[in-house]
């Protein structure tokens, strides 16, 4: 058996919709715009440990301390994820898109390292942190071993 990830990417598009200048914080308002990837199984069973490893999970093939350690549920998250993860659990964690390009920098980590599944997760979270801004856009996880 192996280490696993259960994943939500959760975004604001609250830029679409406000004018300039209009806009209201990152995760200010309750918002229903989540991807869930809990059963993508490219994504949760890929053993892309060196993954796992940088964003602060188990099996960590580098052995350097993660550079962002899980640090449970991000604020004012939404419910559906609230409902799925235990806020408690300490592999509980959250990271924007500019955090987890950190953390694969700090364990020098290349993209094409990882698995399709990964890569298609880390481009889709890019495209949407270049459409709203980095800091509207939260990948949510848990992981197991």
């Amino acid at each position: 058996m192996g280490a696993t990830i259960y994943a939500y990417i959760e975004y604001d598009d609250a830029p679409e919709y406000y004018p300039a200048g209009s806009v209201p914080e990152p995760f200010a308002q309750e918002s229903d715009r989540v991807i869930d990837l809990t059963t993508n199984v490219g994504l949760s069973h890929a053993k892309d440990y060196v993954f796992l490893g940088a964003i602060g999970g188990p099996r960590n093939p580098k052995g350097l301390a993660p550079l962002i350690r899980p640090r449970g549920l991000p604020p004012n998250v939404n419910w559906r994820i609230s409902k799925d993860f235990d806020p408690q659990d300490p592999m509980v964690g959250w990271l924007t898109p500019l955090e987890i390009e950190a953390a694969l920098d700090h364990m020098e980590i290349r993209r094409e390292e990882l698995s399709f599944g990964l890569q298609v997760t880390l481009d889709l979270l890019q495209l949407l942190g270049d459409r709203l801004g980095p800091e509207r856009v939260r990948f949510v996880f848990e992981m197991g071993d």
